[in-house]
């Protein structure tokens, strides 16, 4: 999945089965662009997205895009479908993960004849990627080896061969207690530099 492309998202209203619509009115939204994209997983959940985006344009229609291909739901991703590593380690301590990947789009209009009310440019500026994991430990060595205070790269499982991989990532701001009596439930958030890649087949 390429979050630097811009696409096209369309809202449909209509009468009847989809196959044969009728009456429709379409919201298309040209220019789209990934801002932000959450995304999470805890035991007894799904992975769940959330994606925020911006356009540059939105025109009203009665037909469907002709070009596009359209796909019924095709299942949730059920917890223990996902997965999480550290390098090439999986981490079986985790009890929820979370990553997020901003875009920081900067909405750029400009003084023009044509169109001037809508958008010329909507460029990335710096790109932030973060996230968190939930550990719960058996032991405080146990701990301090999976946090230890190296740049490493951390891989979630999306379900199936789908995943996101972020490179050069550090635990911020983690603090292990010196004494636990029980398991230990620690919160690591993570910040990455990049580059984050995510495969989608």
């Amino acid at each position: 999945m390429d979050l630097n492309k811009s696409l096209s998202m369309q809202v449909l209203y209509y009468k009847g089965q989809f196959v044969e619509a009728t009456d429709i009115i379409s919201l298309l939204f040209t220019g789209m662009k990934f801002h932000k994209v959450s995304v999470s997983c805890s035991i007894e959940d799904v992975v769940r997205v959330l994606a925020e985006f911006q356009g540059q344009d939105a025109a009203t229609g009665t037909a469907k895009i002709s070009d596009a291909i359209y796909t019924d739901h095709a299942g949730a991703v059920a917890f223990h479908e996902t997965y999480a590593k550290r390098d090439t380690t999986t981490l079986d301590r985790v009890t929820d993960w979370k990553f997020d990947i901003e875009n920081n789009l900067k909405r750029v209009p400009v003084i023009r004849s044509s169109g001037g009310h809508l958008l010329k440019y909507l460029p990335f500026c710096h790109r932030g990627l973060s996230g968190e994991l939930t550990f719960e430990f058996e032991s405080i060595q146990e701990a301090s080896d999976v946090l230890a205070d190296a740049e490493f790269t951390l891989e979630f499982g999306l379900g199936g061969t789908c995943k996101a991989v972020f490179s050069y990532c550090k635990w911020d701001n983690v603090s292990i207690p010196s004494k636990m009596e029980d398991l230990l439930y620690l919160k690591a958030p993570f910040v990455a530099k990049g580059p984050v890649s995510i495969s989608a087949t």
